[in-house]
């Protein structure tokens, strides 16, 4: 059997659910390290790995997020803050 090379069962192909998953794994790595910011690329992998989403659904998350004012992504794209409208998303 060959492994699975496209995800059709996405649980974060939804842009807001993609979002608020973004901000959850965000917030969670910010606890566990006691930073004031999360890493782009730990949130991506978190989001990710396993088959658990796609690279498009965190792209549409992470857009969505900062639509919606719940983060920003500082000048070098890899450090994520997630702002006090973010801390209820």
């Amino acid at each position: 059997m060959l492994p699975q090379m496209f995800k059709t069962d996405d649980p974060f192909a939804n842009p807001e659910s993609a979002a608020k998953e973004f901000v959850r794994i965000a917030k969670r790595e910010m606890e566990e390290t006691g930073r004031s910011v999360a890493f782009t690329g730990t949130v991506n992998s978190a989001f990710t790995t396993g088959g658990r989403s796609t690279v498009a659904s965190y792209s549409a998350g992470r857009d969505f997020a900062i639509d919606q004012g719940w983060i920003s992504i500082d000048g070098s794209g890899t450090r994520i803050t997630v702002t006090p409208e973010g801390e209820d998303a």
